[in-house]
């Protein structure tokens, strides 16, 4: 009785654990947006296509049309934690970027609530 219910107690906890447990994914933004996962709005853009900025080849680029900030925002259909990104800028050139999150857009527009800036 007592492997029995020691048995059942470990078999509860590891399922228990496996319900915690956290996957480690890259996001193809390209292809989510494509499916309708993801929401795309931005600043007007200078060069030909919207397409460049998350097709992954590296000679391929956008750019802003003189406009200071020049913002990205994906909005996302499911939650997700974001643990690491990749930014190539074409040109070098000085400037700023920053890489921010937040759970609502509101949150994200007002910088309060969920917002973090992740990369400054």
């Amino acid at each position: 009785m007592k492997n029995t219910l020691l048995s059942s107690v470990l078999s509860f906890f590891v399922l228990g654990l496996c319900a915690q447990a956290t996957l480690s994914f890259p996001i193809n933004i390209q292809q989510e947006i494509a499916n309708g996962q993801i929401t795309v709005t931005h600043s007007p853009l200078d060069g030909c296509c919207f397409g460049n900025v998350f097709n992954g080849a590296l000679n391929d680029w956008e750019s802003s049309a003189g406009v200071n900030p020049f913002v990205f925002t994906l909005q996302f259909a499911y939650p997700f934690n974001i643990t690491g990104t990749s930014v190539y800028s074409h040109f070098n050139e000085s400037g700023a970027w920053t890489v921010e999150s937040a759970d609502s857009l509101a949150d994200l527009d007002n910088q309060t609530g969920s917002y973090q800036k992740l990369v400054n």
